[in-house]
């Protein structure tokens, strides 16, 4: 488990992502570029003591973030603490969902809402949640389902 500094959106609310100001889903390159930026712009050689603390939390962010594995693991952490910070109305096996599989390959898993609609995510989500699964919106309304990966 990660320690405290590196937890998933630690005290300041802030994912390592936000620290970065880049998206979730960015490169490596974009993560290399973002914080190459920000390390110039807030090296305290340059910018003083002042930015200390936000250099800190940029350097924090790019050492766990560039390694694929420590990023994998990090991404993990942060879904299913996003997860577990709702209520579901409903508990799902992702073995009871149906799935689709789009022309590019990645596969979603689906399920029907009470509301007539559905619950998506993807499978590779729900690999990475394991057992202890995530917390999907319906496609529609406003209910939510935990759906986890039980194998």
């Amino acid at each position: 488990m990660a320690a405290a500094a590196d937890a998933p959106s630690a005290s300041s609310g802030q994912s390592l992502y936000d620290r970065l100001g880049v998206d979730p889903k960015a490169t490596g390159e974009q993560l290399r570029v973002a914080y190459r930026a920000l390390a110039l712009e807030l090296h305290p050689d340059k910018a003083g003591d002042q930015a200390r603390a936000r250099f800190d939390a940029v350097q924090e962010a790019w050492e766990r973030l560039r390694d694929e594995e420590s990023r994998r693991k990090y991404d993990a952490e942060l879904l299913h603490e996003r997860s577990t910070a709702l209520r579901a109305s409903t508990q799902l096996a992702a073995e009871d969902c149906d799935i689709d599989e789009a022309e590019d390959g990645s596969v979603t898993l689906v399920a029907p809402c009470r509301c007539g609609a559905c619950f998506r995510v993807p499978l590779v989500d729900v690999e990475s949640a394991g057992a202890r699964g995530l917390i999907v919106t319906c496609t529609d309304c406003s209910l939510r389902a935990h759906i986890s990966d039980n194998e």
